[in-house]
């Protein structure tokens, strides 16, 4: 298994349950694809380098977790339809 970290940037206008939902999802998504959660830091909000979607905060998360090389790609395209999620990444960390 291999080691991933997670960025995630969530829409600040949401409201805090709201965002804790969407946590969640994503801590379930990883577990239930098979992953294993390693670390979980909440940033808080922050301001953003540029606007995104007309936003300029946002509330970030990072997730460092380990999985085989199929989570990643399925990740990727729940972030992309999770509409609270304004940016995301994933980035595979070197051995």
């Amino acid at each position: 298994m291999r080691t991933y970290e997670s960025m995630v940037i969530i829409d600040t206008k949401i409201e805090e349950s709201e965002r804790q939902k969407t946590i969640n999802k994503i801590k379930d998504f990883i577990e239930k694809s098979g992953g294993k959660i390693l670390s979980f830091e909440e940033w808080g909000n922050r301001k953003l380098a540029y606007p995104i979607k007309k936003r300029n905060e946002g509330y970030y998360i990072v997730l460092k977790f380990q999985s085989d090389s199929k989570l990643p790609l399925a990740l990727r395209d729940f972030y992309r339809l999770e509409e609270n999620i304004l940016r995301s990444i994933i980035v595979r960390e070197d051995e």
